[in-house]
């Protein structure tokens, strides 16, 4: 009898432990595990000087959810509290000397810590040291005093802009792309295609910065060091990289020329009113070539809207429509930061460069190429797209 209970608690013991064991096995499974990684650039140096505008995200690839941090100056991130599974890495980089990274297919363990070496790609300007306008936009505005107070204003009262700018690209929101027309869209798809790196990983040279062109529409866009000067009658707009480094806008009330008349230009032709305290420019005038949004006509047409909060802040707001190559408007919102105790630098383009790196068909024979491949009239706004197969 005593043999018996005996036998039973030996049992009963043995299956208490065996589920321990197995919920505390169970638990460990459980437990998140963390991510950490660093860039590397093609030398084996670490990538610095991104902070807060680059971020790397981890998507699941069972529930698809997604964890985003911050990669820091020093060119580390870290996810601390990581469920266990498989995951898509990115980290998107806004830079004209990197390339964004991704990696599918990430093992998270559970309670363990996976530590990664990111091997970045040079970007379109090759690795040229003090070549890439973001990183020298974070330094700018790293190395700035940064002041809340109200805005200056000038004489007649309006808020001044005056001052030296920066984009900040991580604060734009708002579409990516013009909902185009399937005509635009197509072409649209061929240029994209053309400033897509090859096989081989290499950036393509088919960006107009690369030839000295123009790269959008609204230079503000861009991520290049910028100069707001401000009087009664002009906002002149200068542009440290751009070529042409500069936009004028008419604050007199004059109108826009007459556009059978008018030459259409680049940056197109630009007028500003005051609604309040925000500044509306209207422009108009385009080439159908000009960069920075997409397939588009010279029916193109963008309103601005600008307003300074704050001594160290520039909020616009873009609305842009075109009704032959687009079915409705663009829109999307930025901001500009304030950078103090330096000033834009001179800086020239060296038109027409002949190396291997730019051997194929220059970017803007090529755009004109591929706007003769719209159908007929559709530039001019005499086309209508047949309707979908069933």
């Amino acid at each position: 009898m005593r043999a018996t209970r005996f036998a039973w608690v030996v049992l009963a013991c043995a299956g208490l432990a065996t589920f321990v064991a197995g919920d505390a096995q169970a638990a460990r499974a459980q437990k998140p595990g963390s991510v950490q990684g660093i860039l590397k650039d093609p030398n084996g140096l670490v990538v610095t000087g991104f902070g807060d505008n680059t971020r790397a995200t981890l998507k699941n690839n069972t529930t698809g959810e997604s964890l985003t941090v911050m990669v820091t100056v020093d060119g580390t991130f870290h996810f601390p509290k990581v469920p266990a599974g498989a995951y898509l890495l990115t980290v998107p980089i806004s830079s004209a000397m990197y390339m964004g990274y991704e990696q599918k297919d990430v093992e998270v363990p559970a309670g363990k810590t996976l530590t990664l070496e990111l091997p970045i790609k040079w970007g379109i300007n090759l690795g040229t040291i003090g070549d890439d306008p973001t990183l020298l936009g974070n330094d700018l505005r790293r190395m700035s005093k940064y002041v809340d107070g109200p805005p200056p204003r000038t004489a007649d009262g309006h808020p001044d802009f005056s001052g030296n700018w920066v984009n900040i690209p991580d604060r734009r929101s708002g579409a990516r792309l013009p909902p185009m027309k399937p005509w635009a869209a197509a072409l649209n798809a061929l240029v994209v295609k053309a400033m897509t790196p090859g096989a081989d990983g290499k950036p393509s040279t088919q960006h107009p910065g690369v030839y000295c062109m123009p790269q959008s529409a609204t230079p503000v866009l861009l991520n290049f060091p910028l100069e707001f000067v401000q009087t009664k009658t002009r906002l002149i707009e200068l542009n440290e990289f751009e070529t042409p480094a500069f936009r004028e806008v008419f604050l007199d009330g004059r109108a826009h020329p007459d556009l059978n008349l008018w030459n259409p230009a680049w940056y197109g032709h630009s007028t500003g009113t005051w609604d309040g305290d925000t500044l509306v420019i209207d422009s108009t005038g385009y080439t159908e070539w000009t960069p920075g949004y997409g397939i588009h006509t010279e029916a193109l047409h963008v309103v601005q809207r600008y307003t300074r909060p704050s001594v160290g802040r520039l909020v616009i707001d873009v609305v842009a429509t075109d009704p032959r190559a687009w079915t409705g408007p663009y829109e999307f919102h930025f901001e500009l930061g304030l950078f103090n105790g330096d000033d834009l630098h001179e800086w020239v383009c060296a038109e027409n460069n002949q190396t291997e790196h730019f051997a194929e068909e220059q970017w803007l024979p090529m755009i004109r190429r591929v706007m003769e491949l719209a159908p007929p009239g559709a530039r001019e706004g005499n086309y209508v797209d047949p309707p979908a197969r069933p």
